[in-house]
C-alpha cells in the first residue's frame, strides 16, 4: 500500500474517532444515569485524545490532515454502533501501517477502546 493510500486509511479512522466522539458527547448531555453519564464523558475524553494523538503523528511524519473537518452529525446510531465502527476502523488502520512507533500507539489506543466498549456493554446488560 502506498503511502496515499496509508494516509487515506488514518484519515478515516481519525473520521470515525470524531464522529463517535460527537455521538458519545451529545449521548452524555441526555443520560439521566449519573455513572452511565460519566462512562460516556470518560470515553469521548478517550476519542478525543486518542484523535489528538493521531493528527500529532500524522503531522510528525509531514503529512497533512486538513481533509477531516468534514464531520456528520451524529445521526440515530446508539453509542455502541458509533463505537464499534470506530473499532473496525482501528483494525485496517493497524493493518496499513508501515511505522512501527505509530501501529503501536494504534494498537494502545484500540485496547484502551476495546475496554471502554466492553464497560458500555456492560453497563447495558445491567440496565
Amino acid at each position: 500500500m502506498d503511502t496515499v493510500e496509508r494516509l487515506k486509511v488514518i484519515l478515516r479512522l481519525v473520521y470515525s474517532q470524531m464522529h463517535s466522539g460527537c455521538v458519545f458527547h451529545t449521548k452524555s448531555e441526555t443520560a439521566s444515569d449519573a455513572a452511565y453519564k460519566e462512562l460516556l464523558e470518560h470515553i469521548a475524553r478517550e476519542l478525543d485524545q486518542f484523535t489528538f494523538e493521531i493528527r500529532t503523528e500524522i503531522r510528525r511524519a509531514g503529512e497533512t490532515d486538513h481533509n477531516i473537518s468534514r464531520l456528520r452529525e451524529p445521526g440515530n446510531e446508539s453509542e455502541v454502533e458509533a463505537l464499534q465502527a470506530t473499532l473496525g476502523s482501528y483494525e485496517e488502520a493497524i493493518s496499513s501501517t508501515a511505522n512501527a512507533h505509530t501501529r503501536a500507539m494504534l494498537k494502545r489506543q484500540q485496547s484502551e477502546l476495546r475496554q471502554a466498549y466492553e464497560r458500555l456493554l456492560a453497563s447495558h446488560r445491567a440496565a
